[in-house]
């Protein structure tokens, strides 16, 4: 993480390695319900649990040293997303919104009923879940975490929406995408964009948007 956050990113309670992995195994067995699957490297997953393993290796490039609060909130970012289902909500940008925000409050949620049998200090649960709800990304702990959520979205889904959208409109979704992202993030978004379709039209779409540091998504870059 960059120093300039890491200095303003103020810590939760130590976590013991004990602690820290029951509760990403609460996390694992609760996203193991999700009934949507998804092949990555082979391997067919649970989408919400792999979106959760995704999350902690980018989160581990990111910052090796990352608050507890922050690890759990990147594992549990998308923590039972499919009981929020996008197919109950109007069609159209205001129902995605609608979607989006009880997504993440839901998400907070389940954060906090997942580990209450942990028994987990107080602050650290009431961080992780404010940090996986994303409401402002001024704070650090929030930015790492919509930083590792938008990596596992392009290793995850970005293909799979050019296939079923179209290189235009997900050309949209990746300008909104990258403009949330920090630096950081963007210089390692090459490795998560899965294809060759979709690094190059990542690369093109970001260029003649303009985005800012759309050369994060250079086709040479590794």
């Amino acid at each position: 993480m960059p120093e300039h956050l890491s200095a303003r990113l103020n810590r939760s309670a130590p976590l013991n390695d004990d602690a820290l992995q029951a509760a990403i195994s609460a996390i694992d067995s609760a996203n193991g319900e999700d009934p949507n699957v998804i092949v990555f490297e082979g391997r067919s997953w649970p989408r919400a649990q792999l979106q959760g393993v995704r999350a902690t290796y980018w989160l581990g490039e990111l910052d090796t040293s990352a608050d507890p609060a922050v690890t759990i909130a990147a594992r549990a970012h998308h923590l039972r997303r499919w009981s929020v289902n996008r197919s109950s909500f109007p069609e159209g940008r205001a129902g995605y919104h609608r979607w989006k925000r009880e997504a993440r409050a839901a998400h907070r949620a389940a954060i906090e009923a997942v580990l209450a049998p942990l028994q987990l200090p107080s602050d650290v649960v009431a961080r992780a879940g404010e940090f996986a709800e994303r409401t402002s990304l001024t704070e650090p702990g929030t930015q790492l975490v919509e930083d590792v959520a938008c990596l596992v979205f392009l290793e995850t889904q970005y293909d799979e929406l050019i296939e079923r959208l179209g290189d235009e409109k997900v050309s949209d979704a990746l300008r909104k995408t990258t403009r949330k992202m920090s630096a950081a993030a963007i210089a390692l978004s090459p490795r998560a964009v899965a294809s060759g379709r979709g690094r190059t039209a990542a690369a093109h779409r970001a260029a003649a948007h303009g985005e800012p540091g759309a050369s994060g998504f250079g086709l040479d870059s590794q």
